[in-house]
């Protein structure tokens, strides 16, 4: 935050587009003789049923919303139509949770660990908590990674609405309690170990 502020308070001596995102809820206090945020609303609904439309999918969810529809909702929709899914949720939350529901058990499995373990996850660490020394985690990783759900290098989810999502389908699936890894001398307590 101060190196933003730092930026936009002493202005480089070349013309510079400086691009911040933020919460609504968010008081960045830019100075005062900056030009106005620009409140960057959702895509228009007629606008987004072209853009389905135009993918060759044959069916698509209401669209309707005050706010104008995520773009981020648009790219899920779109791959979750494109695995042959029909009758889409019309939230966010629910469509990915449906993707990840549709995945194939080891692709799942590989998903909901890394949300337990969360970003830079090292593979060993993931294939221990998996819990099976026969797994590999190439086939898994391949579909993930078509899916768009996570990067690899380093291993973190694609997109950060991701992760709350798998991290909420995780917890009925991964035991979390009192779960500790151990390897080479060094002590690894997993997230949420040792709650009752």
């Amino acid at each position: 935050r101060n190196a933003f502020a730092d930026t936009v308070g002493d202005p480089p001596l070349v013309p510079v587009l400086f691009l911040a995102t933020h919460t609504p809820e968010f008081s960045p206090d830019w100075r005062s003789d900056l030009p106005a945020p620009r409140i960057i609303a959702g895509l228009p609904a007629n606008v987004v049923t072209k853009l389905i439309a135009s993918t060759g999918t044959s069916s698509s969810p209401s669209m309707t919303g005050g706010r104008g529809i995520s773009p981020f909702y648009v790219d899920q929709l779109v791959r979750f139509q494109r695995e042959g899914g029909t009758s889409a949720p019309s939230r966010l939350a629910d469509l990915i949770a449906l993707r990840v529901e549709r995945l194939p058990p080891a692709a799942r499995r590989l998903l909901q660990a890394l949300a337990v373990v969360g970003d830079d996850a090292k593979p060993a660490l993931l294939l221990a908590l998996l819990g099976d020394t026969t797994t590999q985690l190439d086939e898994p990783t391949t579909v993930l990674k078509t899916a768009g759900l996570v990067d690899v290098d380093p291993w973190d989810f694609d997109h950060q609405r991701v992760y709350p999502v798998t991290r909420a389908l995780a917890a009925g699936d991964v035991v979390e309690t009192t779960c500790v890894w151990q390897n080479e001398g060094d002590e690894y307590v997993l997230p949420g170990a040792g709650i009752d």
